[in-house]
Protein backbone atom coordinates (compact mmCIF):
# COMPACT_ATOMS: atom_id res chain seq x y z
CA UNK A 1 0.00 0.00 0.00
CA UNK A 2 3.18 2.38 0.98
CA UNK A 3 4.08 1.99 -3.07
CA UNK A 4 0.33 2.51 -4.04
CA UNK A 5 0.35 6.06 -1.99
CA UNK A 6 3.40 7.29 -3.17
CA UNK A 7 2.39 6.64 -6.79
CA UNK A 8 2.33 9.68 -9.22
CA UNK A 9 -0.11 10.49 -11.91
CA UNK A 10 2.72 10.87 -14.66
CA UNK A 11 3.70 7.12 -13.91
CA UNK A 12 0.39 6.44 -15.63
CA UNK A 13 -2.04 5.56 -12.32
CA UNK A 14 -5.05 8.00 -11.83
CA UNK A 15 -5.50 9.06 -8.57
CA UNK A 16 -8.93 7.66 -8.67
CA UNK A 17 -6.69 4.10 -8.87
CA UNK A 18 -4.84 5.38 -6.60
CA UNK A 19 -7.39 5.95 -3.65
CA UNK A 20 -9.85 3.36 -4.68
CA UNK A 21 -6.90 0.77 -3.75
CA UNK A 22 -5.62 2.40 -0.46
CA UNK A 23 -9.31 2.67 0.83
CA UNK A 24 -10.51 -1.00 -0.27
CA UNK A 25 -6.63 -1.93 1.94
CA UNK A 26 -7.83 -0.06 4.79
CA UNK A 27 -11.16 -1.38 4.92
CA UNK A 28 -9.54 -5.04 4.58
CA UNK A 29 -7.14 -4.06 7.59
CA UNK A 30 -9.36 -2.06 9.63
CA UNK A 31 -8.82 0.70 11.90
CA UNK A 32 -8.00 -0.46 15.80
CA UNK A 33 -8.96 2.77 17.07
CA UNK A 34 -6.87 6.41 17.32
CA UNK A 35 -5.45 6.33 20.43
CA UNK A 36 -6.04 8.41 23.44
CA UNK A 37 -4.46 11.52 24.16
CA UNK A 38 -5.05 15.71 23.11
CA UNK A 39 -7.66 14.66 20.49
CA UNK A 40 -9.47 18.27 21.47
CA UNK A 41 -12.97 18.57 21.88
CA UNK A 42 -14.04 16.70 18.52
CA UNK A 43 -14.27 12.94 18.89
CA UNK A 44 -13.07 10.45 16.29
CA UNK A 45 -15.13 7.02 15.55
CA UNK A 46 -12.88 4.45 17.08
CA UNK A 47 -14.07 2.41 13.43
CA UNK A 48 -15.21 3.47 10.21
CA UNK A 49 -18.05 2.37 8.23
CA UNK A 50 -18.12 1.95 4.40
CA UNK A 51 -19.94 4.53 4.21
CA UNK A 52 -17.33 6.74 5.38
CA UNK A 53 -14.49 5.54 3.43
CA UNK A 54 -16.49 6.28 0.56
CA UNK A 55 -17.46 9.76 1.45
CA UNK A 56 -13.79 10.36 2.64
CA UNK A 57 -12.61 9.19 -0.43
CA UNK A 58 -14.86 11.66 -2.69
CA UNK A 59 -14.01 14.61 -0.65
CA UNK A 60 -10.62 13.88 -1.14
CA UNK A 61 -10.73 13.42 -4.88
CA UNK A 62 -13.01 16.98 -5.19
CA UNK A 63 -10.22 18.55 -2.86
CA UNK A 64 -7.72 17.59 -5.37
CA UNK A 65 -9.82 18.73 -8.43
CA UNK A 66 -10.30 21.94 -6.80
CA UNK A 67 -6.11 22.35 -6.41
CA UNK A 68 -5.53 21.27 -10.14
CA UNK A 69 -8.66 24.03 -11.18
CA UNK A 70 -7.10 26.60 -8.58
CA UNK A 71 -3.39 25.66 -10.32
CA UNK A 72 -4.95 25.83 -13.91
CA UNK A 73 -6.49 29.28 -13.26
CA UNK A 74 -3.48 30.41 -12.18
CA UNK A 75 -1.57 29.78 -15.28
CA UNK A 76 -4.29 30.20 -17.75
CA UNK A 77 -3.42 34.04 -17.64
CA UNK A 78 1.07 33.95 -17.00
CA UNK A 79 3.29 32.00 -18.59
CA UNK A 80 5.60 31.54 -15.15
CA UNK A 81 4.23 30.36 -11.47
CA UNK A 82 1.59 32.79 -10.24
CA UNK A 83 2.50 34.00 -6.76
CA UNK A 84 0.02 36.77 -5.56
CA UNK A 85 1.71 40.57 -4.81
CA UNK A 86 -1.02 42.32 -3.65
CA UNK A 87 -3.28 40.06 -1.75
CA UNK A 88 -1.69 39.50 2.52
CA UNK A 89 -0.97 35.82 2.99
CA UNK A 90 -3.27 34.11 5.93
CA UNK A 91 -2.39 35.93 8.74
CA UNK A 92 -1.46 33.58 11.19
CA UNK A 93 -0.87 34.93 14.84
CA UNK A 94 2.44 34.99 16.61
CA UNK A 95 0.71 33.41 19.68
CA UNK A 96 0.05 30.05 17.62
CA UNK A 97 4.04 29.67 17.38
CA UNK A 98 5.24 31.14 20.66
CA UNK A 99 2.96 28.88 22.91
CA UNK A 100 -0.69 30.32 21.95
CA UNK A 101 -3.94 28.01 20.86
CA UNK A 102 -5.62 30.14 18.54
CA UNK A 103 -5.45 31.65 15.48
CA UNK A 104 -7.79 34.44 13.87
CA UNK A 105 -9.72 33.27 11.50
CA UNK A 106 -9.34 36.71 9.21
CA UNK A 107 -5.60 38.12 8.07
CA UNK A 108 -5.19 41.73 8.38
CA UNK A 109 -7.05 43.66 6.77
CA UNK A 110 -9.72 41.02 6.06
CA UNK A 111 -7.27 39.07 4.12
CA UNK A 112 -7.88 36.17 1.76
CA UNK A 113 -6.23 32.74 1.19
CA UNK A 114 -3.33 33.50 -1.60
CA UNK A 115 -4.81 31.38 -4.50
CA UNK A 116 -7.59 34.08 -4.10
CA UNK A 117 -10.68 31.63 -3.24
CA UNK A 118 -11.78 31.52 0.28
CA UNK A 119 -11.82 27.81 1.59
CA UNK A 120 -14.99 26.45 2.83
CA UNK A 121 -15.75 28.70 5.50
CA UNK A 122 -13.27 30.66 5.69
CA UNK A 123 -13.19 33.75 7.60
CA UNK A 124 -16.62 32.46 9.90
CA UNK A 125 -17.74 31.71 12.91
CA UNK A 126 -15.87 32.18 16.14
CA UNK A 127 -12.02 31.65 16.68
CA UNK A 128 -11.21 28.15 17.08
CA UNK A 129 -8.47 25.90 19.31
CA UNK A 130 -6.27 25.31 15.79
CA UNK A 131 -4.00 23.17 17.34
CA UNK A 132 -6.50 20.79 19.03
CA UNK A 133 -8.22 20.27 15.67
CA UNK A 134 -5.17 20.00 13.74
CA UNK A 135 -4.33 16.44 15.74
CA UNK A 136 -7.99 15.07 16.20
CA UNK A 137 -7.66 15.74 12.03
CA UNK A 138 -4.42 14.09 11.90
CA UNK A 139 -5.01 11.11 14.22
CA UNK A 140 -7.93 10.39 12.06
CA UNK A 141 -6.00 9.77 9.00
CA UNK A 142 -6.18 6.43 7.10
CA UNK A 143 -2.79 6.00 7.24
CA UNK A 144 -0.60 6.85 9.88
CA UNK A 145 2.10 8.74 8.15
CA UNK A 146 4.84 11.21 10.17
CA UNK A 147 3.69 14.50 10.16
CA UNK A 148 6.26 15.66 7.43
CA UNK A 149 5.43 13.08 4.78
CA UNK A 150 1.25 14.19 5.42
CA UNK A 151 2.87 17.99 4.08
CA UNK A 152 5.24 16.34 1.15
CA UNK A 153 3.00 13.79 -0.13
CA UNK A 154 0.10 15.45 -2.58
CA UNK A 155 -2.69 13.12 -1.69
CA UNK A 156 -2.00 12.44 1.91
CA UNK A 157 -1.37 16.13 2.27
CA UNK A 158 -5.26 16.61 0.82
CA UNK A 159 -6.94 14.10 2.89
CA UNK A 160 -5.63 16.01 5.92
CA UNK A 161 -7.29 18.83 5.02
CA UNK A 162 -10.30 17.57 4.20
CA UNK A 163 -10.29 15.66 7.42
CA UNK A 164 -9.68 19.30 9.42
CA UNK A 165 -12.75 20.77 6.81
CA UNK A 166 -14.89 18.00 8.18
CA UNK A 167 -14.23 19.01 11.76
CA UNK A 168 -15.01 22.44 10.94
CA UNK A 169 -11.58 24.21 10.45
CA UNK A 170 -12.40 27.72 9.05
CA UNK A 171 -8.77 29.09 8.46
CA UNK A 172 -6.63 27.81 5.26
CA UNK A 173 -4.57 25.15 4.18
CA UNK A 174 -1.16 26.81 5.20
CA UNK A 175 -2.82 27.84 8.73
CA UNK A 176 -3.70 23.88 9.10
CA UNK A 177 0.16 22.61 7.18
CA UNK A 178 2.05 25.07 9.64
CA UNK A 179 0.33 24.11 12.66
CA UNK A 180 0.78 20.23 12.41
CA UNK A 181 4.53 21.06 11.60
CA UNK A 182 3.83 23.04 14.59
CA UNK A 183 2.13 19.75 16.80
CA UNK A 184 5.17 17.80 15.40
CA UNK A 185 7.69 20.19 16.71
CA UNK A 186 5.79 20.23 20.64
CA UNK A 187 5.89 16.70 20.34
CA UNK A 188 1.97 16.96 20.66
CA UNK A 189 1.57 13.31 18.69
CA UNK A 190 3.81 11.65 21.01
CA UNK A 191 1.72 9.21 21.95
CA UNK A 192 1.00 8.47 18.23
CA UNK A 193 2.56 4.80 16.56
CA UNK A 194 3.51 5.90 13.51
CA UNK A 195 4.17 4.24 10.24
CA UNK A 196 7.63 3.37 9.10
CA UNK A 197 8.43 5.10 5.65
CA UNK A 198 10.77 4.69 3.34
CA UNK A 199 13.72 7.27 3.99
CA UNK A 200 15.32 8.82 1.36
CA UNK A 201 18.37 6.38 -0.59
CA UNK A 202 21.57 8.47 -0.88
CA UNK A 203 21.81 8.06 -4.53
CA UNK A 204 18.55 10.02 -4.94
CA UNK A 205 19.87 12.71 -2.86
CA UNK A 206 23.04 13.80 -4.69
CA UNK A 207 20.99 13.16 -8.06
CA UNK A 208 18.41 15.47 -7.53
CA UNK A 209 19.79 17.80 -4.88
CA UNK A 210 20.81 20.67 -6.68
CA UNK A 211 17.82 21.19 -9.01
CA UNK A 212 16.16 21.04 -5.31
CA UNK A 213 18.25 24.12 -3.90
CA UNK A 214 18.30 26.18 -7.54
CA UNK A 215 14.66 25.66 -7.82
CA UNK A 216 13.86 26.94 -3.89
CA UNK A 217 16.56 30.09 -4.59
CA UNK A 218 13.87 30.57 -7.61
CA UNK A 219 11.12 30.95 -5.37
CA UNK A 220 12.74 33.36 -2.91
CA UNK A 221 14.02 35.33 -5.99
CA UNK A 222 10.38 35.32 -6.98
CA UNK A 223 9.21 36.22 -3.74
CA UNK A 224 11.98 38.87 -2.43
CA UNK A 225 11.59 40.65 -5.96
CA UNK A 226 7.68 41.09 -5.20
CA UNK A 227 8.59 42.83 -1.89
CA UNK A 228 8.42 40.43 0.38
CA UNK A 229 10.05 38.46 3.22
CA UNK A 230 12.74 35.41 1.98
CA UNK A 231 10.12 32.48 2.61
CA UNK A 232 11.14 29.55 4.73
CA UNK A 233 11.71 25.79 4.06
CA UNK A 234 8.07 25.75 5.89
CA UNK A 235 6.44 28.23 3.80
CA UNK A 236 7.42 27.19 0.80
CA UNK A 237 5.90 23.02 1.37
CA UNK A 238 2.90 24.74 3.34
CA UNK A 239 1.85 27.54 0.80
CA UNK A 240 0.18 26.64 -2.51
CA UNK A 241 1.27 29.33 -4.75
CA UNK A 242 4.65 28.40 -3.64
CA UNK A 243 4.97 24.81 -3.81
CA UNK A 244 3.08 24.99 -7.08
CA UNK A 245 6.41 27.35 -7.89
CA UNK A 246 8.44 25.38 -6.46
CA UNK A 247 7.45 21.93 -8.49
CA UNK A 248 7.52 24.43 -12.29
CA UNK A 249 10.91 24.89 -11.21
CA UNK A 250 12.23 21.89 -10.02
CA UNK A 251 10.69 19.84 -13.12
CA UNK A 252 12.06 22.56 -15.34
CA UNK A 253 15.40 21.95 -14.31
CA UNK A 254 15.05 18.26 -13.70
CA UNK A 255 12.40 16.35 -16.46
CA UNK A 256 10.69 13.56 -14.76
CA UNK A 257 12.05 14.08 -10.86
CA UNK A 258 9.37 12.87 -8.51
CA UNK A 259 7.97 15.72 -6.55
CA UNK A 260 7.49 13.71 -3.29
CA UNK A 261 11.37 13.07 -3.59
CA UNK A 262 12.00 16.66 -4.16
CA UNK A 263 10.13 17.17 -0.83
CA UNK A 264 12.24 15.15 0.99
CA UNK A 265 15.32 16.60 -0.50
CA UNK A 266 14.37 20.46 0.29
CA UNK A 267 12.99 19.13 4.06
CA UNK A 268 15.95 17.68 4.32
CA UNK A 269 17.81 20.54 3.72
CA UNK A 270 16.03 22.25 6.18
CA UNK A 271 16.75 20.07 8.51
CA UNK A 272 20.41 19.63 7.96
CA UNK A 273 20.64 23.62 8.15
CA UNK A 274 19.94 23.86 11.81
CA UNK A 275 23.48 21.82 12.71
CA UNK A 276 25.34 22.64 9.01
CA UNK A 277 27.12 25.71 10.51
CA UNK A 278 28.50 24.04 13.37
CA UNK A 279 28.81 20.78 12.00
CA UNK A 280 30.75 21.83 8.96
CA UNK A 281 32.83 25.18 10.99
CA UNK A 282 35.21 21.66 12.72
CA UNK A 283 35.69 20.67 9.20
CA UNK A 284 38.98 22.94 8.32
CA UNK A 285 39.46 24.05 4.96
CA UNK A 286 41.79 22.04 3.31
CA UNK A 287 45.00 23.27 1.52
CA UNK A 288 44.88 21.74 -1.66
CA UNK A 289 41.57 24.26 -2.40
CA UNK A 290 44.57 26.77 -2.59
CA UNK A 291 47.36 24.93 -3.65
CA UNK A 292 45.34 23.41 -6.56
CA UNK A 293 42.39 25.58 -8.01
CA UNK A 294 39.46 24.99 -10.00
CA UNK A 295 40.05 24.32 -13.94
CA UNK A 296 37.85 24.71 -16.32
CA UNK A 297 36.88 21.08 -18.29
CA UNK A 298 34.09 19.95 -20.97
CA UNK A 299 31.69 18.45 -18.71
CA UNK A 300 32.43 15.12 -20.63
CA UNK A 301 35.40 15.05 -19.38
CA UNK A 302 34.74 15.62 -15.49
CA UNK A 303 35.92 12.59 -13.44
CA UNK A 304 33.83 11.17 -11.54
CA UNK A 305 34.94 11.66 -8.04
CA UNK A 306 34.24 13.62 -4.73
CA UNK A 307 34.90 17.10 -5.00
CA UNK A 308 34.05 20.43 -5.62
CA UNK A 309 32.31 22.46 -8.91
CA UNK A 310 31.55 26.05 -9.92
CA UNK A 311 28.95 27.00 -12.91
CA UNK A 312 29.79 30.34 -14.39
CA UNK A 313 27.76 32.22 -16.68
CA UNK A 314 30.04 35.47 -18.24
CA UNK A 315 32.74 34.90 -15.59
CA UNK A 316 30.33 35.03 -12.92
CA UNK A 317 29.95 32.45 -10.76
CA UNK A 318 26.08 31.21 -10.57
CA UNK A 319 26.26 28.11 -8.67
CA UNK A 320 28.96 26.17 -6.30
CA UNK A 321 28.43 22.83 -4.84
CA UNK A 322 30.35 19.83 -3.24
CA UNK A 323 29.73 16.10 -4.65
CA UNK A 324 30.33 12.72 -4.23
CA UNK A 325 30.36 12.72 -7.92
CA UNK A 326 31.27 15.38 -10.14
CA UNK A 327 30.60 13.53 -13.62
CA UNK A 328 26.85 12.40 -12.49
CA UNK A 329 26.03 15.58 -10.99
CA UNK A 330 27.06 18.47 -14.03
CA UNK A 331 25.76 16.09 -16.33
CA UNK A 332 23.14 15.86 -14.84
CA UNK A 333 22.88 19.97 -15.10
CA UNK A 334 22.70 19.66 -18.67
CA UNK A 335 21.07 16.44 -19.17
CA UNK A 336 17.47 17.99 -20.30
CA UNK A 337 18.43 20.53 -22.81
CA UNK A 338 20.83 21.16 -26.10
CA UNK A 339 23.99 22.92 -25.34
CA UNK A 340 25.41 23.67 -21.75
CA UNK A 341 22.84 26.39 -20.73
CA UNK A 342 20.25 26.78 -18.08
CA UNK A 343 16.88 25.83 -19.20
CA UNK A 344 14.25 28.56 -20.67
CA UNK A 345 11.46 29.65 -18.58
CA UNK A 346 12.96 31.00 -15.52
CA UNK A 347 11.97 33.79 -13.83
CA UNK A 348 15.07 35.57 -14.82
CA UNK A 349 17.78 35.37 -17.69
CA UNK A 350 20.74 34.30 -17.52
CA UNK A 351 22.11 35.18 -20.52
CA UNK A 352 25.30 33.02 -22.58
CA UNK A 353 26.47 29.68 -22.49
CA UNK A 354 27.43 28.00 -18.85
CA UNK A 355 30.92 26.92 -18.11
CA UNK A 356 31.99 24.45 -15.58
CA UNK A 357 35.19 24.45 -12.97
CA UNK A 358 35.65 21.31 -11.23
CA UNK A 359 38.13 20.35 -8.22
CA UNK A 360 38.60 16.35 -7.69
CA UNK A 361 39.14 15.90 -4.25
CA UNK A 362 42.15 13.55 -3.37
CA UNK A 363 41.76 10.20 -2.23
CA UNK A 364 39.85 9.83 0.93
CA UNK A 365 37.58 12.81 0.56
CA UNK A 366 34.07 12.88 1.76
CA UNK A 367 31.48 14.47 0.66
CA UNK A 368 30.86 16.08 3.94
CA UNK A 369 34.61 17.82 2.86
CA UNK A 370 33.77 19.10 -0.22
CA UNK A 371 30.46 20.38 1.16
CA UNK A 372 32.60 22.48 3.71
CA UNK A 373 34.62 23.70 1.33
CA UNK A 374 32.12 24.81 -0.98
CA UNK A 375 30.80 26.32 1.91
CA UNK A 376 33.91 28.54 2.57
CA UNK A 377 33.55 29.60 -1.23
CA UNK A 378 29.79 30.48 -1.79
CA UNK A 379 30.03 33.27 1.16
CA UNK A 380 32.64 34.95 -0.69
CA UNK A 381 31.57 34.38 -4.08
CA UNK A 382 27.63 34.89 -3.70
CA UNK A 383 26.53 32.82 -6.44
CA UNK A 384 23.01 33.64 -7.67
CA UNK A 385 21.77 30.54 -7.80
CA UNK A 386 22.76 29.38 -4.46
CA UNK A 387 20.22 28.33 -1.41
CA UNK A 388 21.29 28.06 2.06
CA UNK A 389 22.86 29.40 5.28
CA UNK A 390 19.58 30.30 7.37
CA UNK A 391 17.55 31.70 4.40
CA UNK A 392 19.52 34.33 3.13
CA UNK A 393 20.70 34.01 -1.07
CA UNK A 394 23.87 34.58 -2.33
CA UNK A 395 23.56 37.53 -4.54
CA UNK A 396 24.43 40.55 -4.37
CA UNK A 397 25.12 41.67 -0.67
CA UNK A 398 23.57 45.43 -0.89
CA UNK A 399 20.60 44.65 -2.33
CA UNK A 400 19.61 41.75 0.48
CA UNK A 401 21.58 40.87 3.49
CA UNK A 402 19.79 43.95 5.27
CA UNK A 403 16.58 42.42 4.72
CA UNK A 404 17.76 39.60 5.64
CA UNK A 405 19.45 39.91 9.23
CA UNK A 406 16.34 38.78 11.08
CA UNK A 407 17.14 34.85 9.47
CA UNK A 408 20.52 35.72 11.52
Amino acid sequence: MKELWMRQTTQGVSLQAILDQVFAGEARQGDAGCPSGNSGSVAVPATRTSEDRSRVRQMVLEELARRKQARDDSTATATEPKIASESCDAHIEPCLFAGGASVSNEGPCGAQPLNGVRAPGYGAGPQTDVRALVATAYRSLMRRLPEDHVILNPIANAEFVVRCRELGATVSEVVLNRTLLNNRKSKRHSDILRESVAGLETGVYDHIGHAVEIAASLVQRKWFAIGRDLPSVDEILCTPELRDAFKTYVTALYQGADIVNCHLVLLAYRKSGRESAQRLASVDVPDPLFTAPLRSVDPDDVPESCGIYRLLCKRKAIFVSGTANLRRRILSHFANHSGEVLPEGLPFSVDGSVSVQVFAGPSGWLPRRAEAVARSMRIGEYPELNWREKGVLFTDRSRIVARCAAFG
